[in-house]
């Protein structure tokens, strides 16, 4: 029989629980209502939980992670801080941040709303694993600035795929195809296949978001972050969206089976 000190340390985990049937509804609400977020949450928390806690110990494995554990750095409060981000030259990670906020009408509140609404069952965890599956829902905005996948249901589905291929998330995964799969069957045309592989395999060549010290990203001028991070740019989703000129490449990415993070 286990002691209370392991019982305890356990019970501030992850949970390992797989709920099938919260899934399916929560994936069918979500595409009913892709503005309704919180079911998003409810689906990654269904399938996800123990996938969550692979991440965190893969996290607490790398400097970055002890390093920002024993800082207690908290990415939601530091990007709530928009006085400190309206600080940063004009074209840097940080305002573009701001002006993408702005241009969307969003803000982290409406994400951290969403959190609420879908009760996630997170109380019980230490405060470094809260504070780690926050900083996944606080840089979700921040991606669709590095990135340059727009908020259309299209991009929206190209950076779920993108997600779920960095932290292995069957959940995100599953909704990212689903998303795509409808936005094909409405537009034939689209090459679906060929931007799923690209948003995967920019994910793959791109560090591991969750060792990323936003501090010094923020500053950055957007072009020198990729680089910094090692992400390329969608070219092929640009130029669908008529983003990008005709002399740059269409992205050399194919569809790949899915590998977990």
């Amino acid at each position: 029989m286990r002691d209370a000190h392991h019982i305890g340390d356990a019970e501030k985990r992850f949970s390992t629980e797989v709920r099938p049937f919260t899934a399916i509804a929560a994936t069918t609400q979500f595409l009913m209502d892709v503005e309704q977020t919180h079911h998003v949450f409810r689906l990654t928390d269904a399938l996800d939980s123990a996938q969550n806690e692979k991440n965190y110990q893969r996290f607490m494995k790398t400097d970055a992670g002890l390093r920002l554990t024993a800082e207690g750095f908290d990415l939601t409060a530091f990007l709530s801080d928009r006085t400190r981000l309206e600080t940063y030259p004009a074209g840097s990670v940080g305002r573009e941040y701001i002006e993408f906020l702005d241009r969307e009408k969003l803000d982290l509140g409406m994400l951290l709303t969403a959190e609420q609404v879908a009760e996630r069952a997170y109380s019980h965890l230490d405060e470094p694993r809260r504070k780690f599956i926050a900083a996944g829902t606080a840089n979700h905005d921040l991606l669709h600035v590095l990135t340059g996948y727009g908020r259309e249901p299209l991009g929206e589905a190209l950076l779920l795929a993108f997600t779920a291929q960095q932290f292995g998330l069957r959940g995100i995964a599953m909704l990212g195809h689903l998303m795509a799969m409808r936005e094909w069957a409405r537009h034939p045309g689209l090459p679906v296949p060929r931007l799923l592989g690209e948003a995967k395999g920019i994910a793959r060549e791109m560090v591991w978001i969750a060792e990323i010290d936003w501090r010094e990203i923020l500053p950055l001028e957007l072009d020198v972050a990729r680089a910094r991070l090692g992400l390329p740019r969608p070219w092929a989703y640009l130029k669908r969206c008529g983003d990008t000129p005709e002399s740059e490449g269409d992205g050399g990415f194919e569809e790949m089976p899915s590998k977990a993070a």
